[in-house]
């Protein structure tokens, strides 16, 4: 996958700020059902899947087309909101060496 800069994910999201709020509302949903840790991209091919079959959620599916690459991203942003509630290691996080577009 490649790499995006955080100033590129920075971009989508103020596009898109419906997307963090679906990413934060199913994490706390997964907390709540007891997880202790989770994955970013199972959230995010949720929110892949209720946007081609909830009709709730069906204005969002052109989002979900290309857009793997901001994934990282909304964990360690989630990680970095939540922390205070005790939720700052909620998704694992690794460093990446590379340059955007490796």
């Amino acid at each position: 996958m490649p790499v995006v800069s955080e100033a590129k994910a920075l971009a989508f999201h103020a596009l898109h700020p419906e997307m963090w709020v679906m990413f934060c509302t199913w994490t706390l949903e997964l907390i709540a059902a007891g997880k202790i840790h989770g994955g970013a991209r199972a959230v995010w091919e949720r929110m892949r899947w209720e946007s081609d079959v909830n009709e709730d959620y069906k204005q969002y599916g052109e989002l979900f087309k290309c857009n793997n690459n901001y994934t990282r991203w909304y964990g360690r942003w989630f990680n970095a909101a939540y922390a205070s509630q005790g939720y700052g290691e909620f998704f694992f996080t690794r460093e990446h060496g590379g340059h955007e577009g490796e």
